[in-house]
């Protein structure tokens, strides 16, 4: 059995890019909580449990972003990737800052009509514009690697 590894972890939908991060002191252990609340259509964050649903499961990626050596760091470099990837906002489902780093919940930009709704459909399909073709092999260092 696998040693307990404290760390933060992103969840990404890869159909829109949407986020969650977050961070646990067992962090595969919480990967796999999700993944077996998000097939069983448990997952309480609606947001996500909802794009689950619609893009389907192939659509999703789980990455380890950080490994951490001192679990007491975790609300802070939890709460660091929250705000590095804007996942409090219309680039994510997270509706809290980490526990610990001022944990209070956090309205929604978008639900509080401070976002351009019409500006985000626009971007959206700029993105679209770019975004690589069904089937396409992402660059990574792995597939880089192999390509040398």
């Amino acid at each position: 059995m696998l040693q307990p590894r404290p760390g933060v972890y992103m969840i990404e939908n890869q159909a829109d890019y949407m986020r969650y991060i977050g961070g646990a002191t067992d962090v595969q252990m919480r990967i796999w909580k999700h993944k077996a609340e998000l097939r069983h259509g448990r997952h309480r964050n609606h947001a996500l449990q909802q794009a689950w649903d619609q893009y389907g499961e192939d659509n999703f990626t789980f990455t380890v972003i950080e490994y951490l050596s001192d679990p007491a760091t975790l609300p802070g470099r939890e709460q660091h990737y929250i705000d590095h990837f804007n996942a409090l906002d219309v680039d994510g489902y997270n509706y809290r800052r980490a526990r610990g780093a001022g944990w209070q919940q956090i309205p929604s930009k978008l639900l509080n009509g401070e976002v351009d709704v019409e500006r985000i459909q626009e971007l959206r399909v700029l993105i679209d514009r770019i975004r690589p073709p069904a089937g396409a092999v992402p660059v990574t260092a792995a597939t880089d690697r192999a390509a040398i």
